[in-house]
């Protein structure tokens, strides 16, 4: 059987523990890791596996299969290079790095191996309301969206087949506080008039 580890026991890490923990005839979830030990504990208590406080211990002495990669942005390229180096497949959260000449270095040097990122914005319920708004077939004169640039990314791909002009505001903080794309605030332009529907 496949052993999986999750580096970064935060916020997002609880859907790749769901995930995982949901497929344990497929796969076992070994092992979890974070610098804070408190979450680590608390993670590894909760799914029955290991914890650790440094991922390099981790991934020697458990050899693991697949790692998931839920730690801050800025540490993803130096983790998923050193995932990958040690022969795992990874799954990380988006974006896989902060620079392109970094996911450079990974297409490069570990093309065939098994990258995979998470990008499931395409199919939240935001953008899915958004779609069903459009083609419900109303007419709308602009779509006005707040939220952290990757959900903007998604509203802007949304609209553009439909030729609606998009205004964003990029804000990393969601209107709930958390910083997360939980949600997004939309507000339409619908002759003239300034409609927020979710």
């Amino acid at each position: 059987m496949e052993k999986s580890c999750v580096i970064g026991c935060g916020a997002i890490s609880t859907m790749h523990l769901g995930a995982i923990a949901a497929i344990s005839d497929k796969t076992e979830l070994a092992a979890v890791c974070d610098i804070k030990p408190e979450r680590a504990n608390a993670a590894a208590e909760k799914y029955g596996c290991k914890a650790y406080t440094d991922y390099i211990q981790m991934l020697d002495e458990v050899k693991p299969t697949v790692v998931h990669v839920c730690t801050p942005h800025y540490l993803h390229f130096e983790m998923i290079e050193k995932c990958l180096k040690a022969g795992k497949e990874v799954v990380t959260e988006k974006p896989v790095t902060m620079k392109s000449e970094e996911f450079s270095t990974l297409l490069s040097n570990y093309a065939d191996q098994p990258l995979f990122v998470v990008m499931q914005n395409r199919t939240n319920n935001g953008i899915k309301a958004l779609k069903k708004l459009i083609e419900e077939g109303n007419c709308y004169d602009e779509v006005i969206a707040i939220g952290p640039l990757v959900m903007m990314k998604f509203v802007v791909e949304t609209v553009r087949p439909y030729e609606i002009p998009v205004v964003v505001s990029m804000n990393p903080i969601m209107i709930d506080g958390t910083g997360m794309c939980g949600g997004c605030r939309l507000t339409l332009n619908v002759g003239g008039e300034k409609v927020t529907k979710f």
